[in-house]
């Protein structure tokens, strides 16, 4: 997942943004509620500054 070109903190802001701009909008975004939460989820386990596709190793660590 080196080098970083994107991070999990940009992510989450455009997912939330996202999310508030749909709720204002009065349209149902589930997906994306959904996608903002597990990239919440995946940033408080320390993981904000690194790249969004690390979200695969939450997966997987949860599995074994």
């Amino acid at each position: 997942f080196e080098p970083v070109k994107w991070r999990v903190r940009t992510l989450l802001k455009d997912l939330d943004t996202a999310v508030q701009l749909s709720r204002e909008a009065g349209s149902a975004t589930p997906m994306t509620g959904l996608a903002a939460q597990l990239m919440r989820l995946h940033g408080s386990g320390g993981e904000l500054e690194n790249d969004p596709s690390t979200l695969v190793t939450m997966f997987r660590e949860q599995k074994q």
